[in-house]
Order: C-alpha cells, then structure tokens, then sequence
C-alpha cells in the first residue's frame, strides 16, 4: 500500500481471509465487551432510556447516510486507484456534508425543545452531532486499508471504541445522567475509535481537492445514499410511530429486544461487512462467475444465520433474564419474532455489496424500494396494535426483501437455482445439530439462565461444526484448518 493511491486493486484469497479473521476476532472482544455493557446498563437504566437513545439514534442514522454519500464504497469499487486530489474532494463532501447535518441535528434540537421534543432533546443531540463530523477525517485511511484489504488496525480501532462506549456509558449510568450516558458512551466509541485509526496507520500525503472527477463522484453518491438512506428513513418512521403509538418505555422495550437479536449480527456479520465489498470486488475483477459469488456467500452466511437465530429463538427466555434481568418479560417473544426475521438474513445480507460490485445499483433500488414500502406501512400501522404484531411486520418485510433478491438472481445469474440449493440443505442440517444440545439442557434442567447459557453455546457450537464437517460445507473446512493452524501455533508458543 502507498500513500499516494487508495492502494492495490486485487487481492490474494490469504489476504482476504486474514481480513476476515482480524474481524472476527474484534468483533468475538466486542461481543464480550457489548455483553458486560449489556447487562450492567440494563439495570442501570430504564427502558424509557433506552427508547429516546433509539429515537436519537433513529435521526443520527438518517443524517450519518447523508453525510457519507458512498464516498468510501467508491474508492473501495471503482477498477483504478482513486487519486489522492480526488480522495481529498471525497472527504471534504462527506465533511460538508457532515456539519450540514450537526447544524440541523443541533438547531433543530434547539428550536423544537420542549414545545414537540423532549427537554432533553438539545442535550441528546450535542453528542450525535459531535459525532457526525468524526467519520470524514478519517475516510482516507479507512479507504485505502480497505483497498488494500489490511483491516488489522480497523479491527483494533473498533475494539477500542467499543470499551470506551461502554466504559463511558456505565460511569455516566452510574453517575445518574440517564440516557445521555447512553448518547456520550456512543459519542466516545465513535471519537476513540477514530483516534486510534489515526495514530496506528499511516495517512497520505496533505493535498488539496480538485474539483476534476466531481461528477462521477456526485453520479455514484446519490446513486448509493439514496439507497442507504431508504432503510434509515424506515428506521425514523418506524421508531417515532411506535413511540407515537406506544410511548418511549415500548420503544425501550424494543430497542432490546432487538439487540439481543442482533448480538449474531453485530459479532460475526458485522465483522465481514467491510471485507465483503472489497472480495466481492476483487473476485469479480478476476473473472469469477457472479452466480459463484452468490454461492459461496450462501454457503458460509446461511449455516451461520439459520443457526444463530434458531439458538436465540430457542435460547430467548434465559438470554433475556441474564442479560436484561428482571423486569424485561415484555421482550422475549418480541426477540423470538425478530429472529424469526433473522433467518432471512443469508439472502439479504451483503447483497448491496454484490450489486454494488456489478453496476446494479437501480435494480437494489427497486427492490429496495418495494420492500421498505411494505416494511414501513405495515409496521407503522402494527405499531397501534402491539409490540409483538410491530415485530411480526419487520419479520414479513425481511422475508419479502430476502424473496425478491432471490428471484432477481435466479432471472438474471444463470445456474444460480442449482447453485443455491447445496447451501441450504447443508445449513438446515448444521441448524438441526446446533439446536440438540441446547434444547436438551433447556428441556431437562432447572439451571440458572447464565448456567443454562454457559452450556449451552458450547454444546450448540459443538454440535454447529461436527454438521458442518459432514455434510462437507466449506465453512467448516476452513474452520477446521483455523484451528489447527491456532492449535500449532500455540504448541510452537508452549
């Protein structure tokens, strides 16, 4: 990798496969860090806490797709290097862009308090606004480490931010600030994980933006925000409805619930999110069959989802007393639902990369398009009936999604009917051995949620790779090679 370009085009399969280890790895810290922060502010806070943070973060997350405008995924998929004036121009768009939406989030917390928003409302918003012009500064670096598939120092950056948010959030939760513990833990996440990307990688050399090459950067960012600001939008609609609906302490209510589904999520497929473009890339610049794409995407992500959300629909009573404790009753069937949604996952998750890669993008909008039509009407108006029927209509709507990009690729990928079937049946028959033992200690013990839990997900990973083993599943034989490669290191480190 140099300074002066977003660094080399393709890729060997071992840098890709380092990247996605480094990922994993951070994401497994994060997932014991997320836990601790989990159950600890569970008991700190009360789910009115929790539902403003989701309204906050509802609008944070429509301001923060604007203010990105696709300018990383652009450097990231584009055949040449991006040159260093053009990176510049992309960062200082994506800054403009930034403080446009500070000034908005900011003002209009200001002019609408207390008369339509919370008192607290100026109070939640400084921290978020802070935190929106974060992400251009460090845009160059993360462009190039992607680039070049080094995602080591990303893996450690968000390590680092990931304590600071709960380190910070746990004090202030303690100190009795309420839910700005929960918008100040983020904003230090966020600032902590940018100063460490900062001080351990190597920035380019300081060069102004020239405007040369402005309107393919223009054509691509609307292009891809507005397909990135779609689900956000829904996300805004969805929460505030539920909040007019229901109150706050419901929306509290869900925004648990609906992180204890995403806990497979957050770990291991949000660790893959940002190598997943820059493979998918790669491999399609080396002349791979985007139907083999397709499949080999489905091959390890579908035996991971069925798995993982059939453990959390089966596991979602003793997962919500240990990490939620008591008082949040209201939230296990609203996770089982929501995991029920989760099962969609393997043909809807990463399939904006794919099209991304291919040119697509107004296909993925249609689509888009569609299914956040139905996600958004129905929830909203599930949303004055119940909790549990607001979760039933994301469920539908994940389904729906995951419905129409299967048929757009069976129209459009050729031999992606036959390529699409092994997967499935080798992930149903790793489903069925991850939920044996598991459901027995379930079944046949009175243990405490986190003792049932503590067997549980070894016994569940256990059963998971012997399926994977012998129904011959790539996944499992590069897991198996993992481990033996982890196991001799540790004998030459003995």
């Amino acid at each position: 990798m140099t300074s002066e370009t977003t660094g080399p085009v393709d890729h060997p399969g071992g840098a890709i496969r380092r990247a996605l280890l480094n990922m994993m790895v951070s994401r497994l810290g994060g997932m014991v860090i997320m836990i601790i922060g989990f159950t600890v502010l569970a008991r700190l806070l009360v789910p009115t806490d929790f539902g403003l943070f989701a309204m906050s973060m509802a609008i944070y997350g429509v301001l923060r797709a604007i203010a990105e405008f696709g300018m990383l995924q652009h450097a990231v998929r584009t055949k040449e290097a991006v040159p260093p004036e053009r990176m510049a121009l992309a960062a200082s768009l994506s800054f403009a862009l930034s403080a446009l939406g500070a000034a908005f989030l900011t003002g209009g917390a200001l002019l609408l308090s207390p008369t339509f928003l919370p008192e607290l409302a100026p109070k939640l918003a400084l921290p978020l606004a802070l935190s929106l012009l974060i992400g251009p500064l460090i845009l160059q670096r993360e462009a190039y480490l992607q680039r070049a598939v080094e995602f080591g120092p990303a893996a450690r950056a968000g390590l680092a931010g990931a304590a600071a948010d709960v380190a910070i959030a746990i004090s202030l939760a303690l100190a009795g600030f309420g839910v700005l513990a929960l918008t100040w833990g983020f904003f230090a996440g966020v600032a902590v994980r940018a100063i460490w990307l900062m001080a351990t990688t190597e920035g380019s050399r300081v060069v102004g933006p020239k405007l040369s090459g402005a309107r393919e950067l223009t054509r691509f960012g609307r292009a891809f925000t507005f397909i990135g600001l779609l689900p956000k939008l829904a996300d805004l609609l969805l929460i505030w409805a539920l909040g007019a609906a229901a109150g706050a302490a419901t929306v509290g209510l869900y925004n648990r619930a609906s992180r204890i589904r995403q806990i497979l999520d957050e770990t291991l497929l949000e660790g893959a999110r940002p190598v997943m473009l820059p493979a998918i890339a790669a491999a399609l610049r080396a002349g791979t069959d985007p139907a083999e794409v397709v499949a080999r995407k489905l091959e390890h992500l579908t035996p991971i989802c069925w798995a993982g959300f059939a453990a959390i629909i089966l596991l979602a009573d003793p997962l919500v007393h240990a990490l939620l404790g008591p008082g949040w009753d209201e939230t296990i069937t609203a996770v089982r639902i929501l995991a029920l949604g989760g099962l969609a996952f393997p043909f809807t998750k990463m399939s904006l990369k794919l099209f991304t890669a291919l040119d697509r993008l107004p296909d993925f909008a249609r689509i888009q398009t569609w299914s956040l039509a139905v996600r958004t009407g129905l929830g909203a108006a599930m949303a004055f009936v119940s909790l549990e029927a607001f979760c039933a209509a994301l469920a539908f709507s994940a389904w729906l999604k995951a419905a129409m990009i299967v048929r757009w690729e069976w129209r459009m990928l050729d031999g992606m009917g036959a390529a699409q079937l092994r997967p499935l049946w080798q992930a149903a028959l790793a489903t069925a051995g991850t939920l044996v033992g598991p459901a027995l200690l379930l079944w046949a013990t009175s243990l405490s949620p986190w003792a049932l839990l503590a067997l549980a997900v070894p016994s569940g990973l256990a059963g998971w790779f012997v399926m994977l083993r012998l129904t011959k599943n790539p996944l499992g034989a590069e897991i198996g090679a993992l481990l033996g490669r982890l196991s001799g290191r540790l004998r030459v480190g003995a």
